[in-house]
């Protein structure tokens, strides 16, 4: 095998290494043992629920740091919301895992 051979099969072993690692599932996903919470109140559920994560994510980022603020890479994810409570507004609650 010629030097130049060698190193390109080096070079795209070690690509393809990087590209691996650096896809991580959740499963393989390190993630904190705690669930946070993103709570919000208003008359539109579509945009109380979106609220309720935005402020799940700031929660993260202030307790766990912003590498573990994303809502998609988290676990145990359970979004509640409802319209029961006084004054016919949304109250919607957003609880999971963070995972990096």
């Amino acid at each position: 095998m010629t030097l130049t051979k060698l190193l390109s099969t080096t070079v795209a072993t070690i690509a393809l290494v990087g590209l691996f690692a650096a896809a991580a599932t959740p499963a393989e996903a390190a993630c904190k043992r705690k669930a946070r919470t993103g709570k919000a109140i208003g008359n539109i559920e579509f945009f109380v629920k979106a609220t309720a994560r935005s402020r799940w994510r700031s929660s993260v980022r202030a307790l766990d740091g912003p590498r573990f603020a994303s809502w998609v890479r988290a676990v145990e994810k359970v979004e509640r919301c409802d319209k029961s409570g006084p004054g016919g507004k949304w109250r919607c609650v957003a609880t999971a895992k963070p995972c990096d």
